[in-house]
């Protein structure tokens, strides 16, 4: 009768740390389906601030929205604020006043 000894399985596990692949990152695409977009949303808005890139988001491949960089004179605040009255003036309320407005909830 022939007698089989068995190692236990532990023993035939190499246990040495795996090397480590250096992650390759893909270029940057100018277009990305809805799901990643949202998954790294925040790095897509760095991008989009630091280099001044747009990024187009699809949907099944069928581009839907796009993501582009602010101009940057609306960023300036006087700027922002003329055009604010400008518009305010354009719209006039009719002697309703903006505290009524707020109060009827529809500011």
């Amino acid at each position: 009768m022939n007698l089989i000894t068995y190692k236990p399985v532990y023993r035939l596990v190499d246990r040495r740390p795996m090397p480590s692949k250096p992650r390759r990152r893909p270029s940057e695409p100018d277009q990305l389906g809805a799901f990643e977009a949202k998954t790294r949303f925040g790095e897509l808005l760095a991008r989009v601030v630091e280099s001044g890139a747009s990024v187009t988001i699809t949907r099944r491949g069928i581009p839907v929205a796009k993501l582009i960089p602010v101009r940057s004179e609306i960023r300036d605040a006087a700027k922002l604020l003329r055009s604010f009255r400008v518009f305010q003036e354009a719209h006039a309320l009719d002697g309703v006043t903006t505290r009524e407005l707020i109060d009827e909830g529809r500011w």
